[in-house]
């Protein structure tokens, strides 16, 4: 474990300009965390008395691009969700869809396949939060937006559906893209 705080402080000292005195900046409204061992944990087998209903749910999606030309992009994206109970698994679920992704008249629409929460969404592609650099966002970069709040939702479905003590995610709790704040909101509301 020491192996693995160092190399972490290391490679983050020598790469990441936001790293001030080995810790993880995470934003203005959430507290910084610093790297050092107390803070890595192994998950461990706790006393069956007292735990036996803890649960942790781990939420992780991908996405791939199937077809991209300019203005248009079709995707597929799969979220899950694995529940483990005193160290073992106990529960796996599957969400996926089709996704289109279009650009018409200056906007950015999705469409899924089946129908989700996601389809209709509508996008700016000169929105800051979604641009690179100084260049417009462009399709494909929708996909993975989107795949980012199928994590999300997912994680507020199965939440809500196995109450589990911990849901673990990827990333962070503030919002970067435009309609992710409705997704957090939901999540959080779950505890």
């Amino acid at each position: 474990m020491d192996e693995l705080v160092n190399a972490m402080r290391t490679i983050l000292h020598d790469t990441h300009r936001s790293i001030i005195d080995d810790t993880i900046v995470m934003g203005k409204s959430y507290k910084s965390i610093p790297i050092t061992l107390q803070h890595i944990h192994t998950i461990t087998p706790q006393d069956k008395a007292q735990h036996s209903t803890d649960s942790l749910l781990f939420i992780d999606g991908g996405n791939t691009l199937l077809f991209s030309s300019a203005g248009l992009a079709i995707g597929f994206i799969r979220t899950a969700g694995i529940i483990y109970k005193n160290n073992k698994r106990v529960h796996r679920e599957t969400a996926e869809f089709f996704i289109i992704v279009h650009e018409q008249e200056s906007i950015i629409k999705v469409h899924t396949f089946p129908k989700t929460s996601f389809d209709e969404l509508i996008f700016n592609p000169e929105d800051e939060l979604l641009r690179n650099g100084l260049e417009r966002s462009e399709c494909p970069r929708i996909i993975a937006v989107v795949r980012r709040f199928a994590e999300l939702e997912y994680a507020a479905i199965l939440g809500k559906k196995y109450t589990p003590t911990g849901i673990i995610l990827d990333g962070t709790l503030e919002s970067r893209y435009p309609h992710e704040e409705k997704y957090i909101e939901t999540l959080l509301a779950q505890k």
